[in-house]
């Protein structure tokens, strides 16, 4: 690129480096900015520099200036993230633990692009990437994209449905078939994606892990289940249906220790109502979808929560206990 030609990129240069050398606690000065654009190939003057921040700030960017002795400092007053949201954002892709360590990597350094030079130092925190599937990252994340590409052209999808066996072998269940279902939300619960879809066959609302969805087609046939869909509280189903995995959903009576006031408002929301039984114990009345992930939590609160009503799903409980212990008499 000739000299003339990256005359025309000043701006874009003068924009790149405050974005880079300054946030509220660095600033630049009109020097600093000219020897920037020298190492590029780009001759300025100080009179052209400020022309050029004012230009800038006519774009819509908010440039703070402050004077430190004899020189005035410049600064970006406000970027598209905050250093706290840069933080949440490389906090959140390592929770995801479908994405391998080298995408992860990826990722996480595409976040610290975002940031300036001094804040990037600050960024660069090990995130935890042990633990992770090693082949499963990209057919998620593409799995993602047709989903959305489908619920955005309001179509439905095929794809068939993977378990895996005690040989850590692919098996595809109903021997192959293929699934066929409106996608309708997409929810991340407990370190998994889940596709919230119409199934066409049952007429009913399902969950299907995307993780273990494969050979995921586009069909030409248009989404059902609408009606189904907008009759469902997101709050509350997301609530109700312990890891995704459906069961009868019903209102369940519990009483808890009061010790375990913090894991009732943590998995059900500030908004569900303490009854207070006794001096040590409070009930509760929750929709639960009554499954063994559900008991399963139950399980792992111990004696510090005891299912009140319906009897059945009491009973349902006591039974599900009983055929564990088989295996420890």
């Amino acid at each position: 690129m000739s000299k003339s030609e990256k005359q025309k990129l000043k701006l874009l240069y003068i924009k790149r480096f405050l974005e880079k050398k300054t946030d509220k606690n660095h600033g630049v000065t009109v020097r600093e900015i000219i020897e920037y654009l020298d190492k590029n190939g780009i001759s300025a003057e100080r009179k052209s520099i400020y022309s050029d921040l004012e230009s800038l700030e006519d774009y819509g960017m908010i440039i703070d200036r402050t004077k430190e002795g004899r020189e005035t400092l410049y600064r970006l007053g406000e970027k598209e993230f905050e250093l706290s949201e840069l933080k949440l954002l490389s906090d959140a892709a390592g929770a995801f633990k479908f994405i391998n360590p080298r995408d992860l990597r990826t990722l996480l350094n595409k976040v610290t692009h975002l940031a300036s030079d001094y804040e990037a130092q600050r960024l660069n925190r090990q995130v935890n990437v042990t633990n992770r599937g090693k082949d499963i990252s990209k057919n998620v994340l593409n799995s993602i994209d047709f989903i959305h590409e489908a619920i955005n052209c309001n179509s439905s999808i095929t794809f068939k449905y993977i378990d895996w066996n005690a040989s850590k072998k692919k098996e595809y269940r109903h021997n192959g078939a293929l699934y066929r279902v409106s996608p309708w939300a997409l929810i991340f619960d407990d370190e998994k994606y889940y596709l919230m879809g119409y199934d066409h066959n049952s007429k009913e609302i399902r969950n299907y892990r995307i993780d273990r969805m494969d050979s995921i087609s586009i069909a030409e046939e248009k989404r059902q289940g609408r009606r189904a869909f907008e009759k469902i509280d997101m709050a509350e189903y997301t609530s109700v249906v312990f890891s995704m995995y459906s069961g009868r959903t019903e209102t369940v009576v519990l009483s808890f220790d009061n010790s375990l006031a913090n894991v009732v408002i943590d998995r059900f929301g500030k908004d569900v109502s303490f009854i207070k039984k006794d001096d040590s114990h409070f009930t509760v009345s929750i929709k639960a979808s009554v499954s063994n992930q559900f008991f399963g939590w139950l399980a792992g609160l111990g004696n510090g929560v005891e299912i009140l009503s319906p009897q059945s799903v009491r009973q349902r409980y006591k039974k599900h206990l009983e055929n564990i212990l088989v295996s420890y008499r």
